[in-house]
């Protein structure tokens, strides 16, 4: 199985194609932990009125404490074999679950990546060309901020061990980048296929 944590504060307006791209997941077997980190708007409505039509959705609430804090709850309660993120503002490609856990299976690794894409729509961009990175390499490519193993965490697929004693800092920005390098450190290999699943929205 499948958890994938989605951090939310007052994204209301972009919640719902957010967590419908979700449940849309070609790959079934998932649970879908939707963290309210103390929204002030109707998200935590949104999140309590899809829990009621989907049996693999549990919704947590929380006094707000930064995305670091909310996804540090998804870690904590999450009961998959795999973990993954999505922001709350954002949305994913039917198919990109299946094809993260088909790589990591296929290519015996910790964690699969796949490009970004910047659209506002689901055409698939990209080379589809595998690309794979030894222990050694990683935090190299990681630092030199390259799309295959970049800052965000949101466009990976993890084996759950990885976060075993590692969880996000609780700071209100750049949590991501202050954290993720300790889970690529983990990794004996990483995976990264060039096409675009993972839609980042770009807003002020």
């Amino acid at each position: 199985m499948i958890s994938i944590i989605v951090p939310i504060y007052n994204t209301e307006k972009y919640l719902k194609r957010c967590v419908e791209s979700i449940l849309n997941q070609t790959y079934k077997n998932i649970e879908l932990l939707l963290i309210d980190d103390g929204s002030t708007d109707n998200s935590l409505k949104i999140c309590e009125e899809y829990a009621l039509k989907d049996d693999r959705i549990r919704v947590f609430h929380k006094e707000n404490g930064g995305q670091g804090s909310a996804r540090n709850m998804g870690i904590e309660n999450a009961k998959g074999e795999y973990i993954g993120f999505v922001d709350s503002d954002d949305y994913i490609s039917p198919q990109m679950y299946e094809i993260l856990l088909n790589d990591i299976e296929t290519y015996d690794a910790d964690i699969s990546s796949c490009r970004t894409g910047h659209t506002e729509d689901f055409d698939v961009t990209g080379t589809d060309e595998i690309r794979i990175y030894e222990n050694d390499e990683i935090i190299e490519m990681h630092l030199k901020f390259t799309e295959e193993i970049g800052q965000s965490p949101a466009d990976k697929l993890y084996k759950k061990k990885l976060w075993d004693e590692v969880r996000f800092l609780q700071i209100r920005a750049y949590e991501d980048a202050a954290t993720i390098y300790r889970v690529l450190y983990k990794a004996k290999k990483v995976v990264y296929r060039d096409i675009s699943l993972y839609h980042y929205i770009r807003r002020d």
